[in-house]
């Protein structure tokens, strides 16, 4: 309805305008056609002019219609043209184009023109914002030395998405040149540390670019990992001027000492030293060498107290003469340079040696302690009088030496160990006095066993020695002396008299050795060689207790007991002798021959157990199979 009524309203403004100008027209024309009366033309001429004027009219209306027609044409191209465009930076930019609803062409031109505009302002504002983030992308990736964030394919314009996750490549990128830059100025602080503390120099470009540090420096990670190469150059290059500063003042505090330097001046050298620049180490080697001209001029006394030195460390080495004897410039008499340098060559060998080997000689140190130690506790275990005075002392011994029955042998095997590694990490033996240390640890436990042994068969040929006086002279009591062991069984001779005998030790009181089942051999050998001496030495007990019968002024027994049974030596009766009479009547000598020989077959019994066996030793098998004995 509301079209039509345009229409018809259109159509009566048209009439209306028609009707107007037509009369316009009409007077025009009225005025033309006086005009050519006046000009007094004919009327063929009026009518040729008046159908001139009309055909003017008409192409005037043609050309006007035809304008207006490519006119409208032109608007409609241009609205196809638009509603294309639009559809094709919609599609670009993921929208979708609105819906445009106009009859007319001109408005509907005009809206679709905007629309166009506006699609064309964001895709710009897109395009705008991608670059941007782009080139902040490139700056960061080619610090980091990183891959860029690539559109999908087919793609003109960036999404709302693509620029998103652009967006977050940035702050990825960002984050990471942070860290990494944190790192890299942690690291060239570091660097830069080093060669303020030892005066180092940048050598290369990239040390030099570093320490400047140019704006965009390359944060890549072959950059680091050429920082990190120059950290642990700079470090190596540290380490190397510490150990040559250290290996210097050695040098120089030798030096000092053999010089015999005041403590003052070493003190006041020593705290303008104490970094390790480039400086302090060639102001050392200053010292050094002034040093080293004083020395040349005192040859001989720094020959001399080389010596001293080298004596003192071949002493802690324990270092076997033979061995001594092969540096021969020890001994010469010759002053010279090339003395000097070999004294100083011997010295720093064996401060070398005594340094790698520094942890096996004082465990070796220690070891020695706990076997003197070990022997002290057998010295006190063989005194009697150690059970007087008790006070709780015995049970302290008793605790030291379950502690030394445990710590040496463990210590013993830890040397051992010790001296294998050290065998296999230098490739040479270690010696203790020209020796292996375990042939000298079995040696000193044989010899320890050895002594033990004759120790103990020189106190039984003394008691038997002893027993055997006590028989042959029976009218006389012994004097009483003290025992070296304590008594476990009482024997009687047969003259009555109480005698002691040293028990056998038992295998309970065996402390474990660290010696091993290899050398089981060398026991047996000892445990046989003890026994024919034992057999030899009862033989010659047995000669001298048969010799023994015999008075000393050459008499025999009869003479002697005779001589004891005269009236005139009744005042001077042995004690041994019993009486029954208050008067002293002496037993008659067959009664007491008879209890001689009663009492000789259990005392040759007991001297046969004494002298004839060997103690029943088990003592516990170590490393060398030689008994620990306490």
């Amino acid at each position: 309805m509301n079209s039509e009524n345009q229409i018809l309203n259109d159509v009566a403004i048209f009439e209306e305008i028609e009707n107007s100008e037509i009369l316009n027209v009409k007077g025009s024309l009225q005025k033309l056609y006086e005009v050519w009366r006046i000009f007094g033309i004919d009327s063929d001429q009026k009518s040729r002019r008046a159908k001139a004027v009309w055909i003017h009219i008409q192409n005037l209306l043609k050309d006007i219609l035809e304008e207006e027609t490519n006119f409208c044409n032109e608007t409609k191209e241009r609205i196809e043209n638009y509603m294309i465009k639009i559809q094709e930076i919609s599609a670009a930019l993921s929208l979708t184009p609105n819906d445009i609803i106009e009859d007319s062409l001109i408005k509907k031109e005009e809206v679709l023109r905007q629309e166009l505009d506006s699609l064309s302002k964001l895709k710009h504002k897109r395009i705008k914002a991608y670059r941007d983030l782009k080139s902040i992308e490139l700056q960061y990736c080619r610090i980091l030395n990183m891959q860029e964030h690539q559109l999908p394919p087919n793609t003109g314009i960036p999404s709302e998405n693509d620029i998103c996750e652009l967006q977050q490549h940035v702050d990825m990128l960002k984050e990471e040149k942070e860290r990494r830059h944190k790192k890299f100025c942690s690291a060239k602080k570091e660097l830069t540390t080093i060669w303020e503390t030892t005066e180092m120099m940048p050598e290369t470009s990239l040390e030099k670019e570093i320490l400047r540090e140019k704006e965009n420096f390359s944060l890549s990670n072959e950059t680091f990992k050429a920082l990190e190469e120059m950290i642990t150059k700079a470090q190596k290059k540290k380490a190397e001027l510490e150990a040559q500063k250290k290996l210097l003042m050695n040098k120089l505090t030798t030096l000092w000492q053999r010089l015999k330097v005041d403590d003052i001046k070493r003190v006041e050298f020593l705290s303008k030293h104490v970094d390790f620049r480039v400086s302090t180490i060639k102001s050392i080697q200053h010292e050094i060498e002034r040093c080293e001209k004083i020395k040349k001029e005192n040859l001989k006394m720094f020959i001399n107290s080389l010596r001293q030195e080298l004596l003192q460390l071949w002493s802690t080495c324990h270092v076997a003469e033979t061995i001594q004897q092969e540096f021969k410039l020890y001994s010469i008499s010759d002053m010279t340079d090339e003395v000097l340098e070999a004294h100083e060559t011997e010295v720093e060998k064996w401060k070398n040696y005594h340094e790698d080997v520094k942890h096996i000689l004082e465990k070796i140190k220690k070891r020695q302690e706990l076997w003197e130690l070990m022997i002290v506790f057998e010295n006190k275990a063989a005194d009697p009088n150690r059970f007087k005075n008790r006070k709780g002392n015995l049970l302290q011994e008793e605790k030291d030496r379950k502690k030394l029955q445990k710590d040496l042998p463990a210590l013993e095997n830890n040397i051992f160990q010790d001296i294998e590694t050290y065998e296999a990490e230098n490739g040479c033996p270690f010696l203790y006095y020209g020796e292996d240390y375990k042939v000298f640890v079995t040696k000193q436990w044989a010899e320890r066993i050895n002594q033990k042994e004759n120790e103990k068969m020189e106190r039984h040929r003394q008691h038997l020695l002893q027993l055997g006086n006590v028989t042959a002279t029976p009218g006389k009591r012994p004097h009483p002396t003290t025992p070296k062991s304590a008594p476990s069984k009482l024997l009687k001779s047969s003259a009555g008299v109480s005698l002691f005998r040293t028990p056998a030790p038992q295998s309970s009181r065996m402390v474990p050795s660290t010696v091993g089942k290899s050398m089981s051999k060398v026991t047996k050998l000892f445990c046989r060689s003890q026994n024919v001496i034992q057999k030899k030495n009862h033989k010659l007990i047995l000669r001298e207790r048969n010799q023994s019968k015999a008075s000393p002024n050459g008499t025999t027994y009869t003479d002697f007991a005779s001589e004891l049974n005269r009236t005139a030596r009744s005042n001077l009766r042995s004690s041994v002798l019993s009486t029954r009479k208050p008067g002293g009547t002496r037993i008659s000598m067959n009664k007491s021959r008879n209890k001689r020989k009663s009492a000789a077959k259990p005392l040759r019994r007991s001297m046969r157990n004494i002298s004839g066996t060997t103690p029943n030793l088990t003592p516990a098998r170590g490393k060398l199979g030689l008994p620990f004995l306490i």
